[in-house]
């Protein structure tokens, strides 16, 4: 029954429109029931959507929010503590670098050992010096107790060992003494200076303490051996490790003994017992191209001249 009310309802809106259309054509005589005009609305509202064509709209893609951006942990490593069976890290630590060889070594006698007559010292001497060597012990106001000269045969292969024993005689049951060993160079100006303080004992038995005489007192880094240096100033640079507080001595020497050039270096704030630093411009005045030793010593006050002394060899131009 249904699908005959659609038929009909179908037949007489194709009518119609026909009829519309051809303008002469009069409206149906029979008119719908009134119960039908609902059903026949819809139908036609139905029929004309689906005989237009629909409008294609666009696609809307609802976007999906990512998460909130969280970087990866990083890799964890075990520590000796997290992990006892790792190993354990070891720390290291860059050793500074050892002290040079003193150009000349005095073994045997360390500081302050106690002596008697004569005095037994082995005397290394760096390769290289021509000497000639002295040994002088001089007693506690300064006064010359004994000296001795050794030649030392020049060998740049070989280090130069000698045997000492030097006597000597005091008024006192002990006085304070320094025994000063110097090499000089061709030209007698010092090339090396080292030194240790005794107790001189008038008699008794030795009592020997540990050598402290193997490395350099003092140390010059700047200038390098054999360099050139022009322009009327020369920059000393080292480290020392003196008896005292006192300023270090700075002479440029020409090969007929004079000087020239002379300066006090002051030694760097340190504690007792350690380097220090030192630095000073030491003006020069030459005529032409002048063969030098530059050295740099510890004034022995009224014991002696040199209590330690290094020097390198230069070449000084105006």
């Amino acid at each position: 029954m249904k699908n005959l009310l659609h038929c009909l309802v179908f037949a007489w809106c194709a009518w119609f429109l026909v009829a519309c259309a051809a303008g002469s054509s009069p409206a149906p005589d029979t008119p719908l029931p009134p119960e039908y005009l609902p059903t026949a609305v819809a139908l036609t509202v139905e029929a004309g959507q689906q005989n237009t064509p629909r409008p294609v709209l666009p696609e809307v893609v609802t976007a999906t929010p990512l998460p909130p951006f969280e970087p990866s942990p990083l890799p964890v490593t075990a520590t000796p503590e997290a992990s006892p069976n790792a190993p354990r890290a070891t720390a290291t630590s860059t050793a500074p670098p050892p002290l040079p060889d003193a150009d000349i070594q005095i073994f045997r006698l360390g500081e302050l050992s106690k002596v008697v007559s004569p005095i037994s010292a082995r005397v290394y001497f760096q390769r290289g010096y021509v000497g000639p060597a002295t040994a002088e012990l001089h007693g506690e106001d300064g006064r010359l107790l004994a000296r001795q000269m050794k030649e030392l045969v020049a060998n740049p292969q070989a280090w130069a060992d000698i045997t000492l024993k030097i006597p000597f005689e005091i008024g006192a049951a002990a006085e304070a003494g320094q025994l000063v060993i110097r090499s000089n160079d061709a030209f007698g100006r010092p090339a090396a200076v080292n030194s240790v303080s005794l107790v001189l004992l008038s008699r008794g038995t030795n009592d020997f303490n540990a050598s402290d005489a193997l490395q350099k007192k003092i140390i010059i880094q700047q200038p390098a051996e054999n360099s050139l240096v022009q322009g009327g100033k020369l920059l000393v640079a080292g480290m020392a490790r003196t008896a005292s507080s006192q300023m270090l001595r700075v002479q440029i020497l020409a090969e007929d003994g004079r000087i020239v050039g002379s300066r006090l270096a002051a030694l760097a704030e340190h504690k007792a017992g350690e380097y220090a630093q030192f630095a000073v411009e030491v003006p020069y005045t030459v005529a032409d191209l002048t063969p030098v030793r530059l050295i740099v010593f510890e004034d022995g006050g009224q014991i002696s001249e040199f209590l330690h002394l290094a020097s390198v060899l230069l070449q000084l131009s105006p």
